[in-house]
C-alpha cells in the first residue's frame, strides 16, 4: 500500500508532521481520533469466503481501514453466528458434516453494527483522509 500513496499525499503529511508509520495506517477518521492505529480489513470477511480460495479475496482491492472496535466486533459477530449456523444445521439434519463443509451465503446483513471509521484504499490515495486530519485539529498520536 505505501508505494500506492502519491508523493504529493506523502509530501502534504510530511508539512503536517504525519509520521510515516501514520500515513499508511492513521489513527483517526472523519470524525473522531482513536486510541491506537486503526486495523487492515476485509471487504469480504474472510468467514465467508469459500474453503481453498481464500487468496483471491485477500488483496489490495479487497482492504480497507477500520476503526479496531468495529473491525473486532464485526469478525465475532460474523464467527459467532456462522458457529451457530453450522451447530443449528448439524442438529437439524443429524449430518456433522455442515460443521466443516462450505456454505455458501446469498446475502449478508448487518444487524446492528455500527461503523464508527473506515478509510478506503482509494481515500487514502486520494489523501482524503488527510482533510479530516486537519478538521480534527490535527489530533496528536495515541502513543
Amino acid at each position: 500500500m505505501p508505494a500506492r500513496i502519491p508523493t504529493s499525499v506523502w509530501r502534504r503529511a510530511a508539512l503536517l508532521g504525519i509520521d510515516a508509520q501514520h500515513v499508511v495506517i492513521p489513527y483517526w477518521s472523519r470524525t473522531t481520533p482513536y486510541d491506537s492505529k486503526m486495523q487492515v480489513d476485509h471487504v469480504i470477511e474472510m468467514q465467508v469466503t469459500p474453503i481453498g480460495h481464500e487468496g483471491q479475496f485477500d488483496n489490495l482491492a479487497t482492504l480497507r481501514l477500520l476503526d479496531a472496535s468495529s473491525n473486532t466486533s464485526a469478525g465475532s459477530q460474523f464467527d459467532h453466528n456462522i458457529r451457530h449456523l453450522r451447530d443449528t444445521l448439524a442438529g437439524q439434519t443429524a449430518d456433522q458434516g455442515w460443521m466443516y463443509r462450505d456454505i455458501t451465503f446469498e446475502r449478508i446483513a448487518l444487524a446492528g453494527l455500527v461503523i464508527l471509521g473506515l478509510w478506503t484504499t482509494e481515500e487514502l490515495i486520494a489523501g482524503e483522509y488527510l482533510d479530516a486530519y486537519v478538521r480534527l485539529m490535527r489530533p496528536a498520536p495515541p502513543f
